[in-house]
């Protein structure tokens, strides 16, 4: 039987200090029963098998269809919970997990690539949301990297924690940063920045089976709010491996709570009605269907920001559900979707069951939970979802969020 090799326990110090206190919280209270960890009962080993079966895909890599990945990175993360462990395959692609307990599972797969040939990948990825069964096999199947053109490559949405703030809630300091990953100039000039359908949890009002609907959408994405950027065409160049950063509010946060970012030189602000502006940065065009109460753009960007070609909205086909009124992006109009989910979720005071994704997985195959907390992350307020760079100098793009995006100190305008 093979083993598995490379076990690796990433549970974060926040969150054992959390399952920590919830024990000690419980076995003050009576009236809690305290559960034993469930442990693997007696049977067959789980097997996982990661594979190339793109045909295209692997003639790229000069592999054949259906070939294992070898020495592939398996991270699994079990539903619900912010228990995660990471696993290696063998040189068939293949990993037997003897200790696991059947349960569901966010299961995502990558492996970098060393010398890939002209023309193919750099690095490997792929993901699923499945229930693993001791005794069964199931197959992830994995995406090749694929070159973008404008990409998104940094998100911070986090609100600063209380400690920070010293007052009630702050919102404005927002950001997303967009990359020309191309080898060509790329004009803004109308291209748009939205969200796409944003309800992940389980509710009894709306539950998964009905947003499915908008979530599982094979021709593209569901968007409620969305903007254009200003010019008639070719106003607003961005050079090859340029950046450009789109402020919730232009100006200096850090000078209302020391900590937060210095947004006085973005390259662009969101508009909202009544809002005071930076008169030295422009303004995106506001050309969304729904008006939001929160008073900020970046607050409705949460879970799937996207960037897409300039389109007529009036013809973009439209549906109405309980978040308002939705046009559908077709899929070869978007540039680039992220699908990032925050840990808050998971927190078990929160009694949330995700629904499992909120874009197709043909968009987007699975979640990053790459937006940290503030409640889980004392430092949130100083932290940004990146997507991962590459030794060429360009970004991750294999339309696995999981494996695509992760933590690190913000940095806007800069690409570490």
């Amino acid at each position: 039987m093979r083993k598995a090799v490379g076990l690796r326990h990433y549970r974060g110090r926040a969150a054992l200090a959390g399952v920590a206190a919830m024990v000690l919280a419980a076995a003050c209270d009576a009236n809690v029963i305290l559960l034993q960890p469930e442990q693997a009962v007696t049977g067959d080993a789980i097997t996982l098998e990661v594979k190339v079966t793109d045909p295209a895909l692997a003639e790229r890599l000069g592999w054949t269809p259906g070939s294992g990945v070898p020495e592939a990175t398996v991270h699994i993360r079990r539903d619900q919970t912010l228990e995660g462990q990471s696993f290696v395959t063998d040189e068939a692609g293949v990993l037997q997990l003897p200790d696991l307990p059947s349960s569901r599972y966010w299961v995502w797969v990558e492996k970098r690539l060393q010398g890939p040939q002209p023309g193919a990948p750099a690095v490997l990825a792929g993901g699923r949301l499945l229930r693993l069964s001791r005794g069964s096999t199931q197959e992830i199947q994995v995406r090749g990297q694929q070159r973008g053109s404008l990409v998104i490559s940094e998100f911070y949405y986090h609100p600063p924690a209380a400690a920070v703030l010293n007052y009630g809630e702050y919102n404005y300091q927002y950001y997303i940063e967009l990359r020309n990953d191309a080898d060509t100039t790329i004009y803004l000039d109308g291209k748009i920045v939205g969200n796409g359908f944003n309800y992940p949890i389980e509710a009894a009002s709306w539950p998964c089976s009905e947003t499915s609907t908008w979530r599982n959408e094979p021709r593209g994405l569901w968007a409620t709010s969305f903007q254009a950027f200003p010019g008639s065409g070719t106003d607003y160049p961005v050079a090859p491996g340029a950046t450009v950063v789109i402020a919730e509010q232009a100006i200096d946060h850090s000078a209302i709570y020391p900590g937060l970012p210095d947004m006085s030189h973005a390259d662009f602000q969101f508009t909202w009605e009544g809002r005071a502006t930076n008169p030295a940065v422009p303004l995106m065009v506001p050309i969304q269907l729904r008006l939001f109460p929160t008073s900020t753009v970046m607050g409705v960007l949460a879970y799937a920001p996207f960037v897409a070609d300039a389109l007529d909205l009036a013809s973009l086909e439209k549906t109405q559900n309980l978040q308002g009124t939705f046009a559908l992006f077709p899929k070869e109009h978007l540039l680039d979707v992220a699908e990032i989910y925050s840990e808050y979720f998971l927190q078990p005071s929160r009694g949330s069951t995700l629904c499992g994704n909120i874009v197709d997985p043909s968009v987007d195959a699975l979640a990053a939970f790459a937006s940290p907390y503030s409640t889980l992350r004392p430092d949130a307020h100083l932290l940004a979802a990146q997507r991962k760079d590459l030794p060429d100098g360009t970004l991750q793009r294999t339309g696995v969020s999981a494996a695509d995006w992760e933590i690190r100190a913000r940095s806007p305008g800069r690409i570490p």
